[in-house]
């Protein structure tokens, strides 16, 4: 029995996250950025038919020791193109789904370093209640878990996030 046992967990788990996620998809993957504290990840899935639309993947994992276990039930994927007159710019409010509730996610595809995401939430019926918060960005994409619960909060929000270069400056936005 505890042979069995010891086959079923090994059999589950990965020595390294990148394996754990691997083993759940067909393509080659490349995971862009890893949130040890939250146990998060976000990766990319290139497509081979066009190189310029890949989907962007955020999810989480379990770490247990030195084993990784990595399931794809609370996955979000998006894509999106790139333009030749806009900076592509992907910003991701994750709600509704609680193992990845109340998360901030995205990416964005520049040869400009962006240093950060900076993020207005204004209520729609109480413009004086804004909320306004920045985001580090790493390897170009970006995980955050706002302290406020704005999906269950009693307004409605406009939010809109610009992506701010290492100077301040902004070189895309998500408009409203």
């Amino acid at each position: 029995m505890l042979l069995l046992t010891l086959t079923v967990l090994s059999g589950c788990s990965y020595s390294t996250l990148d394996e754990a996620i691997q083993k759940k998809w067909d393509d080659r993957i490349e995971v862009l950025y890893v949130d040890e504290e939250h146990q998060s990840v976000i990766f990319l899935d290139p497509s081979k038919d066009n190189p310029n639309h890949s989907v962007y993947v955020y999810s989480t994992y379990k770490k247990s020791g030195n084993a990784y276990r990595y399931s794809t039930d609370p996955e979000h994927g998006t894509s999106f193109s790139v333009s030749s007159d806009l900076i592509p710019f992907l910003f991701k409010w994750n709600g509704g789904d609680k193992k990845t509730d109340n998360v901030i996610w995205g990416a964005i595809r520049s040869d400009i370093t962006v240093k950060e995401i900076a993020v207005t939430c204004t209520p729609r019926n109480d413009e004086s209640k804004e909320i306004k918060f920045k985001i580090p960005v790493h390897n170009q994409v970006f995980i955050y878990y706002p302290e406020l619960d704005f999906q269950n909060s009693p307004y409605s929000w406009r939010v809109k996030a610009e992506a701010l270069d290492e100077n301040g400056k902004v070189i895309a936005d998500s408009g409203y």
